[in-house]
């Protein structure tokens, strides 16, 4: 039984861990002696950014004017260049959607060529028993 007891002790004291973890993120406590803590704890701290948004988008100001003024207009250039590849992008996507469109269409005219409807008789498929059998068009 001393692998169990073993195993019961680990299993606690990663639980006592899990809390004391929970509880160091909820006071926000600093654990500048630790540097692996401070990764740890930035996903679950407030000053996390939200999924979807870009970093630079709340950018703080830096306190030098200039440097501020050329940081957004740089960043609204890129936000336009990136617009504009997602446009080109959906422009794309229609264009490849045409083309797979026409190769269907074509396809499909070709088969129909090739493989002429009959004199308008229907053709049981089913395999019926009987030549007296007809379904009705």
């Amino acid at each position: 039984m001393p692998l169990i007891e073993d195993a019961l002790y680990l299993g606690g004291f990663a639980g006592l861990v899990v809390v004391a973890r929970q509880a160091l993120g909820r006071y926000d406590l600093k654990l500048s002696g630790l540097p692996g803590f401070e990764r740890l704890r930035r996903p679950f701290g407030g000053d996390a950014a939200p999924r979807g948004r870009s970093s630079h988008a709340t950018a703080r100001p830096s306190g030098n004017t200039a440097f501020d003024a050329w940081r957004d207009g740089e960043i609204s250039r890129i936000e336009a260049q990136r617009h504009a590849l997602e446009s080109r992008l959906q422009d794309f996507e229609s264009f490849v959607d045409k083309l797979k469109r026409a190769k269907d269409r074509a396809t499909f005219e070709r088969f129909m060529a090739e493989h002429p409807a009959a004199s308008g008789a229907v053709v049981d498929i089913a395999g019926a028993t009987g030549p007296s059998e007809h379904r009705p068009v």
